[in-house]
């Protein structure tokens, strides 16, 4: 049976937005369209239609080969590219029991297993069961008070800066500091390691 594991929406402020200036109380944001990238996705990841939602399936679907595709990370990127700016977007996890998120450098590596380590082009963090990692090189454990529903993620670009916010109570994850970008970012990464459906909103 297929569930939906959890869903995801790209939040950004009308002009360049600085975290600590958020109104969170009256959400004075923009909400944007966003899709996936199918041409990034795993062969095990069939992606909709509309291109908001995707199944992780037991067996690999028929797709063309393509430098763009991971072949081995069961993983796909977003559409939205940032090479500049400061951008904040959340994600809805409440259903969730394994996933990673974050940003994820457009020239990362496809091909091969990845390691998702800023080294390899991703800031990201991850729950595994019942453990947060931060997704450092080794992993960070990250100590969660309150179980999030969704967590928001701060991209500032110039500052190399990205953190993860619980939005329940808006309580800093992790941060990642003097982050090393160079061209473009994807809006976000996605490791889905086991089998289940996951839309975008």
């Amino acid at each position: 049976m297929k569930t939906v594991v959890g869903s995801l929406a790209l939040v950004i402020t009308e002009t360049d937005c600085d975290v600590a200036d958020y109104n969170y109380s009256e959400r004075k944001l923009k909400l944007y369209d966003i899709t996936l990238n199918g041409v990034t996705a795993h062969p095990n990841l069939s992606i909709s239609g509309d291109k908001k939602s995707f199944t992780h399936e037991a067996q690999p679907q028929k797709v063309p080969p393509n430098p763009e595709r991971f072949d081995s990370t069961v993983c796909v990127l977003g559409s939205e590219e940032f090479s500049s700016g400061k951008h904040y977007w959340e994600v809805e996890v409440v259903s969730s029991t394994d996933w990673d998120l974050g940003v994820a450098r457009k020239s990362t590596q496809r091909k091969g297993k990845l390691s998702l380590s800023p080294r390899e082009g991703f800031w990201a963090l991850g729950l595994s069961g019942r453990d947060y990692w931060a997704k450092t090189d080794p992993w960070t454990r990250v100590i969660v008070q309150k179980k999030p529903k969704k967590i928001g993620i701060y991209l500032s670009y110039q500052e190399g800066q990205v953190i993860f916010f619980n939005v329940t109570d808006m309580s800093v994850l992790f941060t990642f500091n003097n982050c090393s970008f160079s061209g473009e970012l994807c809006h976000t990464g996605v490791k889905i390691p086991y089998p289940g459906a996951r839309k975008l909103y």
